[in-house]
């Protein structure tokens, strides 16, 4: 079957909106663990995870973190006017120079009320270290619904990060009914969030505590970290009636060389990625790697939607990922920066990664398709299972792990 006529209204299912956790549990490696091993299903506990995992899986987290993209400024009328923060406007690939921005820094923004904000400057003083800064927006101008909107502010001895993490709230995702609470700033991040960038969180990440990691390297596990920065695109409903009408949303990732050759040496072992977004990252990683190997790298470090379905290559993760390194050591890198759209739906034969911890994903979104091309039809029966023993979903919610596939489905070596 051409994945492209893959029918969304197949992978959908019936989500009352009691089942959506409003708030996370109390410990985090509390949250319940549902097992799916070859259509076997169990029920666990996040917390038990180093005793189901067999020794030697290798566990990729994602390091992202959480910006406060979210800035509510109040105009000079009374109304209010949001601002969302989207990307620097000159790119992804400048993140971390628009974080570390002094002074000014534009961003594409989308705004709600926009038709309300006219040419007047929004203004909003904050506290930072004991210090008043005030912080203004000036729109610019707007396409595609996306906004240029420039922040300055005159206290040039703080970096926009730091204006941002006292001006902004931290984004829930739009399925939230509540308003965000100061608990959300430490439990919508992951205890091993490090690379400023987000603006949504990796999920399944959000269950583990230091003592579990701790227990888990000690059970046999290796523990390993990348990063892809979580766009509002995550969000984004499919909504054509079959998936090849549908644009897949480009997030941006990195991975440095070491990671690249642990994998070479990992090729043929057990590699689980926690989340969707190591999972994509990973199997990124794999096609950069087969477009070096072909000589088709044309110098964009780019994965595109369809990469996993059109192209031919049927390499070794082994040979990707030597082919990837070689070319990173050529050009001087040691670390990728780079973007992926690639859609992992079923049909997709996975390179990389073995199994998955993952979240209980929004009814007929790319995300679900990337559980069924893990776990096959049985992700039906593990959805029912979990809708029938009270198992909390989406983000604030409970955890499965698909604790393998079919080998045959992975190109191994």
């Amino acid at each position: 079957m051409d994945p492209k006529n893959i029918r969304i209204s197949d992978y959908s299912y019936s989500l009352p909106q009691d089942r959506i956790a409003q708030f996370p549990e109390d410990k985090r490696d509390n949250a319940r663990l549902l097992v799916l091993d070859r259509g076997t299903i169990s029920d666990h506990r996040i917390s038990e995870l180093d005793t189901i995992l067999p020794a030697g899986t290798h566990l990729f987290f994602n390091d992202t973190r959480v910006i406060h993209a979210r800035l509510l400024f109040r105009k000079k009328s009374g109304g209010w006017i949001e601002v969302f923060l989207l990307t620097p406007e000159h790119g992804e690939y400048e993140l971390t120079n628009a974080m570390a921005s002094r002074g000014s820094v534009r961003w594409n923004c989308l705004v709600g009320g926009a038709r309300k904000w006219k040419e007047e400057t929004l203004a909003m003083d904050v506290i930072i270290k004991g210090r008043s800064v005030n912080l203004k927006a000036v729109k610019g101008r707007m396409e595609n619904g996306v906004y240029h909107v420039e922040f300055q502010w005159e206290d040039a001895g703080f970096s926009f990060s730091e204006v941002l993490d006292a001006a902004g709230q931290i984004p829930l995702p739009p399925y939230f009914n509540r308003e965000i609470l100061p608990e959300d700033n430490d439990r919508y991040q992951t205890v091993f969030a490090r690379t400023e960038g987000s603006v949504a969180a990796p999920t399944a990440g959000l269950h583990f505590t230091p003592d579990l990691i701790s227990r888990l390297k000690a059970s046999g596990t290796s523990v390993h970290f990348l990063t892809l920065h979580v766009g509002a695109g995550t969000f984004k409903p499919v909504s054509s009636e079959s998936i090849g009408e549908h644009s897949m949303h480009s997030e941006y990732f990195e991975a440095d060389i070491q990671l690249v050759n642990q994998l070479i040496e990992m090729n043929g072992e057990r590699v689980v990625p926690v989340g969707t977004t190591s999972l994509r990252s990973l199997e990124s990683l794999y096609w950069l790697g087969a477009k070096c190997l072909q000589d088709e790298f044309d110098g964009e470090w780019e994965v595109g939607q369809w990469e996993g379905f059109d192209s031919p290559f049927n390499g070794t993760m082994k040979q990707s990922m030597s082919a990837l390194a070689t070319r990173m050591m050529k050009e001087g890198k040691t670390r990728i920066k780079a973007r992926t759209s690639l859609l992992v739906a079923p049909g997709y034969r996975f390179r990389v990664a073995t199994g998955l911890v993952t979240n209980f994903h929004m009814p007929g979104s790319t995300l679900l398709l990337l559980v069924a091309a893990m776990a096959g039809h049985h992700w039906k029966n593990a959805y029912a299972h979990a809708l029938a023993r009270g198992y909390r979903f989406l983000s604030y919610g409970d955890a499965m792990y698909i604790a393998s596939q079919e080998m045959k489905n992975v190109t191994r070596g």
